[in-house]
């Protein structure tokens, strides 16, 4: 909806619901020899294949190794946005302008490689790989070297018997799931004579990404002596779908080095950034020749909050994962 109820304002008004369909995977499998191989294909492919190679396996005396009836139950992919977008809006006159809009949404992913794609690497990866009572003690074991330790058990007992790599992986995405997004865009113009004065400002509001603790289950290895390449050797298991609030937490037995029952809301920080301009237009002899001197301060109030976690709810310490600094600069041009 569009609707522009004074000369110079207008609101506009959209809401999206949009889904992506025959999704790719682009994965490891066990192929007919025992052998970890990348495959890639449609998702409404991969239990027939996944099938197919058990089959073969079979005929090459080796084991099946499939559940068939879970391969059965599997769901393809799911990549999914939901939003309601406002925009109120001011068109330039009387010397200034103001643009504003505002996002509510949600996502549905079970995990995208990429969210401008339509392929996905690791959900149903390695299809005989079903979660056991093994498993959640080699991942309890791991936690007294884990930053942020988690009570194994009691995450995964509820999934026993359900292919590792679908686990808690319906959920909001990662990456680009921001339930609400804010921009307040304006600028005034000020005309002295031949020169002219003009300031802007934008702000920009994110609230936080959602993201999950992960662990491994490893992997069956027919032939470990396989040369043509490193077969994959495990899994990653979300101990709960991303975004998911959780409290850091010790397994039995176990005695972590570092402090639990810490709080995560399962979502990075909120942020927000405002950047400034200013420039200052003048003549430089004739009637055309202009310059025009801007000063631009980026970040102003230098928030530098963290952007991401890893799956162990660790930070690299790198520049992505948290907001670029304050930063000022300036330019002169001239125009003719």
């Amino acid at each position: 909806m569009e609707w522009q109820f004074t000369r110079n304002w207008a609101l506009d008004v959209k809401y999206i619901d949009w889904e992506l369909n025959d999704q790719m995977f682009s994965q490891t499998q066990i192929d007919q020899n025992g052998d970890n191989i990348f495959l890639t294909g449609n998702f409404s492919n991969l239990p027939s294949i996944v099938k197919a190679l058990a089959d073969a396996r079979e005929a090459n005396g080796l084991e099946r190794a499939i559940d068939d009836d879970l391969v059965d139950k599997f769901t393809g992919a799911r990549n999914s946005y939901e939003g309601l977008q406002i925009q109120l809006n001011k068109r330039l006159s009387n010397g200034y302008a103001l643009y504003n809009n505002i996002s509510f949404s949600e996502t549905d992913t079970t995990g995208a490689g990429a969210w401008w794609n339509n392929t996905t690497s690791s959900y149903g990866e390695n299809m005989e790989v079903v979660l056991t009572a093994n498993h959640i003690a080699q991942c309890n074991g791991n936690q007294d070297g884990r930053t942020v330790p988690v009570d194994c058990s009691a995450a995964l007992n509820p999934h026993i018997g359900q292919i590792a790599s679908t686990i808690n992986r319906r959920g909001p995405n990662h990456s680009a799931d921001r339930e609400i997004i804010f921009n307040s865009f304006g600028f005034k113009i000020w005309n002295l004579g031949v020169h002219s004065l003009t300031l802007g400002g934008h702000l920009s509001y994110q609230s936080g990404t959602p993201w999950g603790r992960s662990e491994g289950a490893s992997a069956i290895n027919f032939n470990p002596l396989e040369t043509r390449g490193t077969p994959n050797g495990g899994v990653g298991m979300l101990l709960a779908p991303n975004g998911t609030p959780f409290t850091t937490a010790c397994p039995a037995g176990i005695v972590c080095e570092v402090a639990v029952g810490v709080e995560y809301s399962g979502r990075t920080m909120d942020e927000h950034t405002l950047n400034m301009s200013g420039a200052w237009g003048f003549p430089l002899g004739g009637q055309r020749v202009r310059g025009e001197l801007r000063i631009e301060a980026l970040n102003v109030t230098d928030q530098q909050k963290q952007r991401d976690y890893d799956g162990r709810g660790e930070v690299y310490p790198v520049r992505r994962y948290y907001q670029r600094p304050r930063q000022v600069r300036a330019n002169f041009k001239i125009s003719f």
